[in-house]
């Protein structure tokens, strides 16, 4: 069965038989908090962080930079995934009240 990572997580908290706030922990430091490495997240135990990092690697990102290009109307960002496929981002830049 294919788990996503955050489903992974909450295994791991229960196999470790932590409570269940530790999962909510763990996502408020990445959406809220903004921090992009386990090993940062003040809030969780070295035992937890270890863990995290064996399964996971450092990063709660598993994206690689590739390739970059940048406009004056566009900038790309070309990301390679851990599973060898890639996705390509794209931030428009636009004048307020020029959308056309």
């Amino acid at each position: 069965m294919n788990y996503s990572k955050y489903e992974a997580m909450k295994q791991i908290i229960a196999d470790m038989k932590l409570p269940d706030y530790r999962y909510e922990q763990i996502i408020k430091a990445i959406f809220s908090q903004h921090i992009s490495t386990f090993e940062r997240m003040s809030t969780l135990s070295l035992e937890l962080k270890k863990s995290l990092i064996d399964t996971f690697g450092s990063s709660v990102c598993c994206t690689v930079p590739v390739a970059c290009q940048t406009s004056g109307q566009a900038d790309k960002l070309l990301f390679s995934l851990l599973d060898c496929n890639r996705v390509e981002t794209v931030n428009l830049h636009y004048k307020k009240g020029n959308l056309w």
